[in-house]
């Protein structure tokens, strides 16, 4: 759980406000998994502080949900061409995905404090969210926002029929998305 909290605020995840007149905050849980290696011993202890997003209000706490993600079609041709061009194809998962996405500027979003982790000198006071918490209803828009931004600044271009893969024409390098999951397919693994 410190692991968790140290991560959130090193994101400047939120910032402690009183609540505003009118709205009521949304809670929050800790959720905990046990991560296992290969042969099914014990790697690690997961906790991770999530919203509850189904108590989330429509335009209040959110407006658009829609996210895109890679469609089975794109894959299919991805992996025959690598198959062909002999590329490299390495899969990436995003840890922390979501607390790097920032929320939308005209959506305030406020969620209690963490169980057990309420700041002594400010109890009555709850957090604004700057960047997007897991299951929130538009985490995976946010994040997928994000790193959009992200690849075209590096030098991509979303395809027109999927949105969700980015080709860098000069290199040959193509990364397709879905929610915090990239494929890259290269003959090279180098940005």
């Amino acid at each position: 759980m410190e692991l968790e909290i140290q991560s959130l605020k090193d994101n400047n995840t939120w910032i402690l406000v009183d609540l505003p007149p009118n709205r009521k905050p949304i809670k929050g849980r800790w959720v905990y998994k046990t991560k296992l290696k290969q042969d099914g011993s014990i790697d690690k202890y997961k906790a991770r502080w999530v919203a509850k997003g189904f108590l989330q209000k429509y335009v209040i706490d959110y407006t658009e949900t829609y996210h895109n993600t890679v469609k089975p079609m794109a894959y299919r041709i991805l992996f025959t061409l690598a198959a062909y061009y002999s590329w490299d194809i390495q899969q990436w998962d995003i840890k922390t995905a979501f607390i790097n996405a920032p929320i939308e500027d005209n959506i305030e979003i406020y969620i209690i404090q963490p169980t057990g982790y309420e700041d002594p000198r400010y109890p009555i006071k709850v957090c604004r969210l700057n960047k997007a918490l897991y299951s929130l209803k538009q985490s995976a828009r946010q994040w997928h926002n994000c790193l959009s931004l992200l690849l075209k600044d590096l030098g991509f271009t979303s395809i027109i029929s999927d949105q969700s893969v980015f080709i860098k024409f000069n290199t040959k390098m193509i990364v397709t998305s879905h929610i915090d999951d990239l494929l890259i397919f290269s003959n090279s693994i180098r940005i």
